[in-house]
């Protein structure tokens, strides 16, 4: 499996409701410029404000030691899924 990275621009051009979904499931990289859409595990990575992993650019790691069958969580707000920042998510989609 492999990640997808769309331009900002790209995303823009979408319908909608397909703008929407980027927004919402995929990190948004501003350093590249691009919508990263996970095509892994990690797209059923529920948010948590006391994650179990944390985001270190192109990987997550575990900030503590995991229990078998725990859930993996994230911060969805350092992982900047702008979905989940609504007034960001309102900006680009002007644009």
């Amino acid at each position: 499996m492999f990640d997808i990275e769309m331009p900002v621009a790209l995303v823009a051009s979408f319908p909608p409701e397909e703008a929407e979904t980027v927004y919402h499931h995929a990190e948004y990289l501003p350093d590249r410029g691009v919508f990263r859409l996970g095509n892994d595990a990690d797209i059923f990575m529920n948010h948590s404000s006391v994650p179990s992993l944390g985001d270190r650019g192109d990987e997550m790691i575990a900030l503590r030691d995991l229990n078998t069958g725990e859930e993996l969580t994230c911060d969805y707000g350092e992982v900047r899924v702008v979905g989940f920042e609504t007034e960001v998510a309102l900006r680009y989609a002007a644009e």
